[in-house]
């Protein structure tokens, strides 16, 4: 129990010292927020076909998504805690266009059973993280996060299950996820503000709470 509060502990004083790069990380956001909306006024005002703009905007957001990611790699991988370079954006572009396919093929196969969902929620919890963490081959994101999940399970989905709660509730709740994305209506853009510092703020912990786990014992 010591062990996992400080952990814990350790994990949001991290997050402190990285908070510098809680405006890049929300920056980001906003700008893929932006980029979405904008592309999608420009796509249906030339009329393009619905499988052609699928496909533009999936790749736009593999490469927003990746920035963001390269963002978080820039974040906790510091030369006295890591010892390796961050990520390349070209790289994460790869791993997270061919994972990124993957969940959504388990998400339409599993997606009229709630349980499997909330169960591929917690097995694949940890991947977003593996993807900007682990530098390795892009198939073997998947494997290493469950891999990561299983020796850390408690301790890594305890605490961002009470934090995903918390956020929930307070902001997504009541709202899809096309509200944020595609809206322009004011009120959903300032909770989508809103949601996004949250969001930022989650992510750094995340990122420092997976790199003490990750790089324990070693």
């Amino acid at each position: 129990m010591n062990s996992f509060i400080e952990i814990i502990k350790n994990s949001f004083a991290r997050t402190a010292h990285t908070i510098k790069y809680f405006p890049l990380i929300f920056a980001s956001m906003i700008v893929m927020k932006l980029s979405l909306n904008i592309s999608n006024n420009i796509l249906f005002r030339l009329s393009v076909s619905k499988t052609i703009s699928n496909v533009i905007i999936a790749v736009l957001v593999t490469f927003l998504l990746s920035i963001l990611l390269n963002m978080l790699s820039v974040s906790v991988h510091t030369r006295e805690n890591y010892q390796i370079e961050p990520i390349t954006i070209p790289k994460l572009m790869i791993k997270v266009a061919f994972n990124g396919s993957l969940m959504i093929l388990f998400y339409y196969f599993f997606k009229n059973y709630e349980l499997s969902i909330i169960a591929l929620l917690l097995i694949f919890n940890p991947l977003i993280e593996t993807l900007y963490m682990i530098d390795e081959e892009f198939y073997k994101a998947i494997w290493t996060s469950i891999k990561f999940n299983f020796n850390h399970f408690f301790i890594w989905n305890i605490p961002n299950i009470i934090i995903f709660g918390v956020l929930y509730n307070l902001v997504i709740k009541n709202y899809k996820f096309e509200d944020f994305i595609m809206s322009n209506e004011l009120v959903s853009i300032m909770k989508f503000g809103l949601l996004l510092m949250f969001i930022s703020l989650f992510m750094l912990y995340r990122a420092n709470l997976y790199r003490i786990l990750e790089t324990e014992g070693k």
